[in-house]
């Protein structure tokens, strides 16, 4: 009793340090992205994928939650409608949908690293391409519009397109491709960011975490069996 009571009480302090980490990372701890001043590259989600290793799906989606949250009450609602919180948000549902299908289902966090390396990539490209899809269909004609539209509203998606050539200095009439510009080599660049500092402490901190949880166990591999793996898939190759 005494155990599971330790249990739920590490697990409630855990997420509440990552969503206070993760809401400084989100207000604090921005870099500029120079073709477009209103992105910001943050790397919060790290905290969210931390989470997400330590407590599955639900940690993850609760740390998202809260730092945003916690980023609203202070901050106030986002370009008066809340539009960048719900980005926010749902950044963080992305990034743990997706890497929930790649540790459990494609289970490409329990090989070496080529396979870990590989569903980066995979959850990078599909967060990415998902983020082009919303900001197309909602989020950037709100933002620009100032209310709540979508890019079939009247209007709208000549309208944003106008400002977006603007920004990128281009001429295009294609309103899918001046927001695919613009979104996803920003969306790729963070998460090539986030997997950078996310691997890194996977090295140092997770190989312990693995140690001490068997259902981590099941998704992740320790850094020791990373480097026994390649010395099998060597061998093999001398035999060959």
């Amino acid at each position: 009793m005494y155990r599971k009571d330790y249990l739920v009480v590490s697990r409630i302090v855990t997420i509440a340090i990552l969503s206070a980490l993760g809401f400084i990372l989100m207000s604090f701890a921005q870099l500029p992205y120079p073709v477009a001043p209103w992105l910001k590259i943050e790397l919060s989600e790290i905290t969210t994928l931390i989470s997400f290793s330590l407590y599955s799906f639900p940690g993850g989606i609760i740390v998202g939650l809260i730092k945003t949250l916690l980023d609203l009450s202070v901050h106030g609602v986002t370009e008066g409608l809340g539009i960048g919180n719900i980005t926010a948000f749902i950044t963080s549902i992305l990034y743990c949908v997706s890497f929930f299908i790649v540790s459990k289902f494609l289970k490409l966090f329990n090989k070496n690293f080529r396979y870990r390396l590989l569903g980066y990539v995979i959850i990078t490209v599909f967060v990415s391409l998902v983020l082009v899809l919303f900001n197309a269909l909602f989020i950037t004609p709100s933002f620009i519009e100032g209310k709540y539209v979508t890019c079939f509203s009247s209007g709208i998606s000549d309208k944003v397109t106008s400002v977006l050539n603007d920004t990128l200095k281009m001429k295009t009439n294609s309103y899918f491709i001046v927001i695919f510009i613009l979104y996803f080599p920003f969306n790729l660049l963070k998460g090539i960011l986030i997997f950078l500092v996310y691997e890194l402490l996977y090295k140092r901190l997770f190989s312990i975490l693995v140690r001490s949880s068997p259902r981590m166990q099941k998704f992740f591999t320790l850094e020791n069996n990373d480097n026994n793996d390649t010395n099998k898939e060597d061998m093999k190759e001398d035999n060959e």
